[in-house]
């Protein structure tokens, strides 16, 4: 250990020599002690050698006999094992008499912990507790400077930037003797020298919080804080160098409210100059003569070689400069356009080649595009060489392999076809002037792709059936060469195929046959075509009309399916007319007469009320004679029929006399008593 010891006597080292003394220690421990160990030297710098008058009065047990300075070779003592305090670090090879010496007990020192051994040098600025900074191996530590702000992170004054790599004494001036006692932390504690000695700091009383402006890492870079100033700050009082170097600011008298122009206090780039200032005609060039100059995006912009005003205005706003601002032109009306667009016409078509006038404003009306020029085709005449500027668009021209002006062979003469007023590709084709041209020279292609013509080796002469070159549509086949029993089939496979407007008209389904002519003529086709039944006479009708006899279901009592009527339609239906109105045929039903007309029943009311009188559903027949009207019933004897006024049975009910459905019988006595053939009471 490094330090002074204070005088100890201590228990445990008496324990110890009067054990020695015993000769009963005999330790063979972890570091132990022997005659030839520095431990139990005693230096001369440590000054004289503390008094240990109260060991054992036998030096023999630790000394040779008539040598204090020397041990015994035999001696050993394990701190450990005898004493339950182990020693660690520098404490290790102290040397023994430091600690055990007539001073005091050991344990007095032991409780005043490192201060009981140790002067404290930070004179107790830092606290007792010296393991907080130290360990028990060495009084300094390794990696000083980084211990040492990592030492420093643990008080209220972390080290960070400039103030991690300055040497301690810079601020605690007794770091040499472990004084490091507190010191304010304000900037001005330590930094008034320069706050006093840095430009303008005192003269505009700026505030003494540096890190208000400044950063730990160094004073450069600092970035002033101007929210302090107020909303109206007096810029000039620091700026006015900043101001007199700034361009045009002195000889145009700007303002010297820096913020009229410039937005904020980070930078001075990005200023808008307030041009109202200036009224409506200003001296633009008084500023910008440079940029009226400069102006050259392109030959015609060229401000000073085209001799543009220097009323920038004219063309220019505050808002926009260019180049995208729009050319004012009336400002240069005077000025030929050529004097500006000389590039323009040059590099223009066909404008050199043909001599076209420098005049731009014969053909390109108004100054806002070049396109959209008409070019005056007038003073060329009636027969004008169109050739003569338009080859390349004759060479060009194919938006069909028919109009494939070269290939061709078209006429040179364009008037024929084109006119000063529309040139194509929508140009309307003049078959006349190529009218010695066969069709198929142009429309091969057209012959090619139209359905059947090559495959039913149609004629190339176009005309046979195409009338006039206005469209292909409309074109009239002419089946006359074909004779009086056309193989239709050969042309109109697919038209068969799917011929299928109704279930009926399904050629393929229905199997109809493939002889076109006994339906359809030359004339009309279809689907609006009279169906001819007489050619499908061995089918049956419902292979064709299943639809229709399941959809049949106009009243209760023609509902086909629902009243298994017969799908021998020819029983009640013909082919020239079907339906609704087609009359009934009643000897092929056969169902009772209320599975169709209970509806019809349950409906009649007069001369005689069905469901009233009781009558029963299934006895039609009965008093209904035939199927062509439900009228003509006559109650025979008259004298006993229920009509209303009539008869004295007027207001009976049938079922009181016919309790069955056999309405043919009945008997008076059923109902009366006997009294002959009179039933009249």
């Amino acid at each position: 250990m490094y330090g002074d010891a204070h005088p100890s006597g201590a228990r445990r080292a008496r324990a110890f020599l009067y054990t020695a003394a015993a000769l009963i220690v005999l330790a063979t421990a972890a570091a132990p002690v022997r005659a030839s160990d520095p431990r139990l030297k005693w230096k001369k710098e440590w000054g004289p050698m503390v008094p240990h008058k109260k060991f054992s009065k036998d030096c023999s047990l630790c000394h040779v006999a008539k040598r204090w300075d020397v041990l015994r070779s035999d001696f050993s003592f394990n701190h450990r094992k005898e004493t339950g305090y182990a020693l660690l670090g520098a404490h290790e090879q102290a040397a023994c008499l430091r600690c055990h010496n007539d001073r005091g007990p050991i344990k007095a020192y032991l409780s005043r912990g490192c201060g009981g051994c140790h002067v404290d040098p930070h004179k107790a600025t830092l606290g007792l507790d010296c393991e907080r900074c130290h360990d028990q191996t060495v009084w300094t530590r390794p990696g000083r400077q980084g211990q040492k702000v990592a030492d420093h992170a643990r008080t209220r004054f972390p080290l960070t930037g400039m103030h991690a790599v300055i040497d301690c004494r810079q601020c605690h001036l007794g770091a040499d003797q472990g004084d490091f006692k507190a010191l304010p932390t304000n900037c001005s504690a330590c930094h008034a020298r320069e706050y006093a000695s840095a430009p303008n700091h005192v003269a505009k009383n700026y505030s003494q919080d540096c890190q208000t402006c400044h950063q730990p890492a160094g004073w450069p870079g600092a970035a002033f804080n101007h929210s302090g100033l107020g909303p109206n700050p007096n810029c000039m009082a620091c700026h006015s160098k900043d101001f007199q170097a700034a361009p045009n600011h002195v000889a145009l008298s700007f303002s010297q409210n820096c913020l009229s122009c410039h937005a904020g206090t980070t930078t001075w780039l990005g200023a808008a100059f307030n041009h109202a200032v200036l009224g409506a005609n200003p001296v633009c060039a008084t500023c910008h003569a440079a940029n009226f100059a400069a102006a050259n995006a392109t030959p015609a912009s060229r401000h000073s070689a085209n001799s543009f005003p220097q009323t920038c205005q004219n063309c220019h706003s505050f808002a926009a400069w260019g180049p995208a601002t729009a050319m004012q032109h009336a400002f240069v009306s005077a000025a030929p356009c050529y004097n500006c667009h000389a590039a323009d016409y040059t590099s223009a078509p066909n404008h050199v080649a043909q001599a076209f006038p420098t005049t731009c404003l014969n053909c390109h009306t108004g100054t806002a595009t070049w396109l959209g020029a008409a070019f005056d085709h007038a003073p060329l005449g009636a027969n004008p060489v169109c050739w003569g500027c338009h080859q390349p668009a004759y060479a060009s021209a194919q938006t069909t392999p028919a109009s494939k002006h070269s290939a061709n062979s078209f006429p040179q003469t364009c008037q024929n076809c084109h006119n000063f007023v529309s040139w194509g590709p929508a140009t309307a084709m003049q078959h006349s002037y190529v009218s010695a041209s066969p069709c198929y020279n142009c429309h091969a292609a057209d012959y090619t792709s139209a359905p059947n013509h090559v495959a039913q080796a149609f004629p190339t002469t176009c005309l046979n059936c195409h009338t006039g070159t206005a469209t292909w549509l409309g074109a009239v086949f002419d089946h006359a060469p074909l004779g009086a029993n056309p193989v239709c089939w050969n042309c109109h496979q697919t038209v068969y195929a799917r011929a299928q407007a109704t279930p009926a008209s399904k050629h393929s389904a229905n199997s109809f046959p493939q002889t076109c002519q006994n339906c359809h003529n030359f004339a009309a086709w279809g689907p609006g075509t009279a169906m001819q039944h007489a050619f499908v006479s061995a089918t049956p009708c419902y292979t064709c009309h299943a639809a229709d006899y399941a959809a049949a279901n106009t009243s209760l009592a023609s509902k086909h399916a629902a009243n298994s009527f017969p799908t021998t339609c020819a029983n009640c239906h013909n082919t020239t007319a079907w339906g609704p109105g087609t009359a009934m045929q009643h000897a092929f039903a056969s169902g009772t007469c209320e599975s169709c007309h209970t509806g019809d029943f349950n409906a009649a009311t007069s001369p005689i009320n069905h469901t009233g009188q009781g009558i029963f559903a299934s006895a039609c027949s009965t008093c209904h004679t035939g199927y062509a009207t439900w009228t003509g019933f006559t109650h025979t004897p008259s004298n006993c029929n229920s009509a209303p006024g009539t008869g004295s049975h007027h207001n009976a009910k049938c079922i009181q006399c016919h309790s069955t459905p056999v309405y043919t019988t009945a008997t008076c006595t059923a109902c009366h008593r006997n009294r002959g053939n009179n039933c009249d009471d």
